[in-house]
């Protein structure tokens, strides 16, 4: 609907099939930073829960990031050549894909100081 900042959605689904409470509860949060990165809150971890992403770094990212205040939610949005644009609950697929990426370089990295840590009898 041009000029509204809302676009119109031909069948659509009631939140609660496409995705319940539980599920809402347990997605990925993120949120856009006055600086330009992304803060995303895995709610499901008690530690290590916030990795901070640098979204212009991304590939296959695009769009305008701005945020004037500190605290801007988001909601992602997918876009195929087939699909067209597709919301998503939690993270856009490029959006985990880079958030997995953190999180297994991470798990590696822990993994090999705790290897290397180990002592030989």
């Amino acid at each position: 609907m041009p000029g509204t900042g809302f676009c119109q959605c031909d069948d659509v689904r009631p939140l609660e099939a496409h995705c319940n409470k539980s599920c809402r509860d347990s997605a990925l949060k993120v949120k856009l930073l006055a600086d330009g990165t992304a803060e995303v809150t895995d709610p499901t971890q008690t530690r290590n829960n916030v990795e901070i992403l640098s979204i212009q770094d991304i590939p296959g990212y695009y769009g305008l990031i701005e945020c004037t205040e500190n605290d801007c939610s988001t909601y992602s949005i997918d876009m195929t050549a087939e699909s067209g644009p597709n919301a998503k609950y939690g993270l856009g697929s490029i959006l985990t894909t880079e958030y997995d990426r953190i999180k297994a370089a991470e798990a590696e990295a822990a993994e090999t100081s705790t290897s290397s840590n180990r002592r030989r009898l």
